[in-house]
């Protein structure tokens, strides 16, 4: 029994491990685009800011990524 609960113990803490990593994978992304589209196109409206912040994965994050990488202006982004 113990070495049981040490195990689901060890897997709890490994996935929790992940997706910290996860998030912290998210929020440093979410920076840098900010950055970029701001050092590109001035400072970031709300609406802007509010939809990169609202985006939860990686894979969406990605692609909104490289779509904002050929967009002079934020309205492109609509």
């Amino acid at each position: 029994m113990p070495a049981e609960r040490a195990m689901d113990w060890t897997q709890q803490w490994k996935q929790e491990g992940l997706e910290e990593g996860l998030q912290e994978a998210l929020e440093e992304m979410r920076a840098v685009l900010v950055r970029e589209l701001e050092r590109r196109c001035g400072p970031l409206p709300e609406k802007v800011r509010r939809r990169v912040e609202a985006i939860s994965s990686l894979e969406d994050l990605t692609v909104f990524s490289i779509r904002a990488g050929s967009v002079s202006s934020f309205d492109e982004l609509s």
